[in-house]
């Protein structure tokens, strides 16, 4: 029978989800109707997590900004608190002060409905963007129409990467590849040379169908990367929902252009948003679930104003939890009870053992040897595998070894399946052989293992006990 240790709350989850979706996409409608100088969530944003030494510490990009949408000037006080525990800020620092660089990812709508006035806009948008950017920021100008853009090569500042902006062309009759080129751009990201990283998308349309992933999947690749993503959408035939989808789900923004003249003062806006972060530096405290909230609060010119973001953290660090005291008189009880406990035992087996001589010894058999039988096998030497019982990988298995085991619809996972139109991420669990048990971890936002028919995040399964991941049933059975 399969134990599970940590039950996912994923109806609730996707209740507060769809609460959340639809009080953003009223306010999407409300800055749309303001016109594109309006700025969708003035006032505080925690733009980017950043993890670092192996987890044990945070760094939150966050900026402040007014009621029209401009960085408050001045070092501003923020307070701030995990899981709803307030913790002490180790630093605060302006990110333009302490010459922190950001790795920027533009990607360009460049199909045939941008030829003319909205790629010309375009054009000097992102050349006066990337001129403003101070030396230690890196730039990659990806060009999509038909298919996704290029390798991202990240560049300082330059004279070329502006004449780069100059030469952008259209490319008529060639579709649009949105879907595609969203994955392919979270992807990018995630090599970026420097840990603050951000996505700006322009497109004045929606896919043309020219992509092989879904809406979902790009949403998907999203909800996975820590790098927020600031959207304009050009004209009124751009797709402002699946945008707005995309940019909550990255924690980023979406403007309105609804002509391309205002495409320029948008991305100077978001130029002013990036220049005004702050990256708040704290010890991540020790916690037992795998997903962490951080709420941030600070006054924006006289108004208080918070955010909030959910982060997740690494496994290992599950077993990082609050260490309590234990009173003095207990530390000679915890150091000696293990002690006599196996001096009883031994005491046991000799008694046991003397008796049994005693039986054999001074009649026939005098000159046998006590039996001898091979030690049993630790329970870790269980050799078993993995093997899809049913769905459309069915017979398809792979053996547990030592390391663990990535199960998901990537070509990197050992246990490869199908991803049925998205319900199967590209890493959607992780299991490893552990007492002749299996332990899995559900790795997928957005998605879910089940056992015995309820979402996980963690389990302990059986022999014989079964797991469903999408489609696909998966059962954890020993070697024939």
């Amino acid at each position: 029978m399969a134990r599970t240790t940590t039950p996912r709350q994923a109806p609730l989850g996707r209740v507060l989800w769809a609460f959340a979706a639809t009080l953003a996409a009223c306010a999407a409608a409300l800055a749309a109707g303001q016109g594109a100088a309006a700025q969708e969530g003035a006032g505080l944003a925690i733009d980017q997590v950043i993890l670092e030494d192996g987890g044990r510490r945070l760094t939150a990009l966050v900026s402040l900004s007014d009621a029209s949408g401009r960085p408050v000037e001045g070092p501003p006080s923020f307070e701030a608190a995990v899981d709803g525990t307030p913790v002490t800020l180790d630093s605060v620092t302006s990110v333009v002060d302490g010459e922190t660089g950001i790795a920027v990812l533009l990607l360009i709508d460049v199909s045939g409905s941008m030829t003319g006035e909205p790629l010309a806009q375009a054009r000097a948008a992102v050349e006066a963007f990337v001129q403003g950017l101070p030396p230690q920021d890196r730039a990659a100008l990806l060009p999509f129409a038909g298919s996704a853009p290029r390798e991202a090569i990240f560049v300082p500042a330059s004279e070329s990467l502006a004449a780069e902006a100059r030469a952008l062309t259209p490319q008529a009759n060639s579709g649009t590849a949105l879907y595609d080129s969203v994955v392919s751009v979270f992807a990018a990201a995630e090599r970026a040379p420097l840990e603050r990283r951000a996505v700006l998308l322009l497109t004045d349309g929606r896919e043309s169908g020219a992509s092989t992933a879904t809406g979902d999947r790009a949403i998907e690749a999203a909800l996975a990367s820590t790098v927020p993503l600031y959207s304009i959408a050009l004209g009124d035939n751009a797709d402002r929902d699946f945008l707005g989808r995309l940019t909550d789900a990255s924690g980023g923004a979406l403007y309105r252009a609804p002509t391309p003249a205002d495409v320029r003062s948008i991305f100077e806006t978001i130029s002013l948003k990036l220049r005004g972060q702050y990256a708040i530096s704290l010890e991540l405290p020790p916690g037992d679930t795998l997903s962490r909230d951080l709420s941030v609060s600070a006054d924006a010119a006289g108004t208080p104003v918070s955010a909030q973001a959910t982060f997740p953290v690494p496994a290992e660090l599950l077993l990082a939890r609050p260490r309590r005291d234990a009173p003095p008189w207990l530390w000679p009880l915890a150091v000696g009870a293990p002690g006599l406990v196996v001096a009883a035992a031994l005491f046991a087996s000799w008694r046991r053992r003397r008796r049994y001589r005693s039986k054999l010894r001074g009649g026939p058999g005098d000159e046998l040897q006590l039996p001898s039988r091979p030690p049993p096998l630790p329970r870790d030497a269980v050799t078993a595998r993995l093997t899809v019982l049913a769905g459309p990988n069915a017979g398809v298995s792979v053996q547990l070894l030592d390391g663990p085991v990535d199960i998901g619809s990537g070509a990197t996972c050992a246990l490869r399946l199908d991803s049925a139109e998205g319900a199967v991420a590209e890493w959607h669990a992780r299991g490893w052989l552990q007492g002749g048990r299996l332990l899995l971890r559900h790795v997928a936002r957005g998605r879910e293992t089940l056992v015995d028919e309820k979402p996980v995040e963690w389990a302990s399964l059986d022999l014989n006990d079964t797991m469903r991941i999408g489609p696909h049933v998966v059962a954890f059975a020993s070697e024939p």
